[in-house]
């Protein structure tokens, strides 16, 4: 239904921006679509829309390409947040793969 919802906005004309990407990527994480949410953070710079740290942070929890998401959201931002390395930690804790 997310991915519906991002079809209808975008066919209508309506103006999306980054904190609805950033919507509709958690969304598609959560819902263990992360290849959708890789393909929209991709398609944001074509959309003129800066991807944010909420944005990697989104596809990062999900995706079993974690470290080349990760290895991009550095390069493009410089030091990686706290809410990155949590989110890592905890993604590593709950694969057993905590040391």
């Amino acid at each position: 239904w997310t991915l519906a919802l991002l079809v209808e906005v975008m066919q209508t004309g309506m103006q999306s921006d980054v904190m609805f990407y950033n919507t509709v990527l958690s969304a598609c994480a959560k819902a263990s679509q992360w290849q959708h949410a890789v393909c929209l953070l991709r398609s944001m710079a074509s959309e003129s829309l800066p991807a944010t740290v909420v944005s990697y942070n989104a596809v990062l929890v999900r995706c079993p390409w974690r470290m080349a998401v990760l290895q991009e959201e550095a390069e493009r931002f410089g030091d990686l947040t706290v809410v990155t390395y949590n989110s890592l930690m905890s993604l590593f804790s709950d694969e057993g793969r905590w040391q």
